[in-house]
């Protein structure tokens, strides 16, 4: 089980988060991780938040850069980085599983929420698309909160978290999600109004 101290397993989230890269890189990670990921507890939701949120190290980045300028000879001996948004992914899918597993516990929605409003476009998007696929699994109604955040995310930068938004206020239907899809109707993007105009 889970305790209190960031452990699951007797083994700790940092190692976990590690563990889950590697698996993602490698192709295991649905066989060796998501089962585990489904077993921890809610108390873990903030680790995995707080994770989401931190952006790449400076150290990762600038090694993602000299990586690619490094001879093919000596890029095949040094160990290949993790490509910039790769990270952030990984942990959007643990978040996803878990929080999926936790049946009829929002723990963590109303972060999520929050953090949809994030200026930075990556992290926004992750949490539109969070927010879409707890409601699509768990089918929960729209309350305020989540009809705001996700009609203000059909003014995102990115396309694809404007559509994320389309979906989120369309699938499953509810009548106050409405308002929001008719003002989708009108967006300056093709592929959002295609989207609007079917839900």
């Amino acid at each position: 089980g889970t305790d209190s101290g960031g452990r699951h397993n007797g083994k700790a989230l940092t190692v976990w988060e590690q563990d889950a890269f590697a698996a993602m890189a490698n192709g295991s990670y649905v066989q060796l991780i998501r089962p585990e990921v489904q077993k921890m507890g809610p108390e873990t939701i903030p680790f995995w938040l707080e994770r989401l949120q931190a952006p790449d190290s400076l150290p990762t980045r600038c090694y993602s850069r000299l990586w690619q300028i490094l001879p093919r000879s000596v890029q095949m001996r040094v160990s290949r980085p993790t490509p910039p948004g790769s990270r952030r992914f990984v942990i959007r899918l643990v978040l996803r599983d878990m929080m999926q597993s936790l049946v009829n516990d929002t723990n963590g929605i109303s972060e999520v929420i929050r953090l949809s409003y994030s200026p930075d476009a990556e992290l926004q998007s992750y949490a539109i698309e969070l927010l879409v696929e707890q409601r699509a699994f768990l089918g929960f109604e729209l309350n305020a909160e989540c009809i705001e955040a996700l009609c203000r995310a059909l003014r995102a930068q990115s396309i694809r978290t404007r559509v994320m938004a389309v979906r989120g206020l369309s699938s499953p239907i509810d009548p106050k999600g409405l308002p929001g899809l008719r003002m989708a109707l009108t967006n300056a993007d093709e592929e959002v109004r295609v989207h609007a105009a079917m839900a």
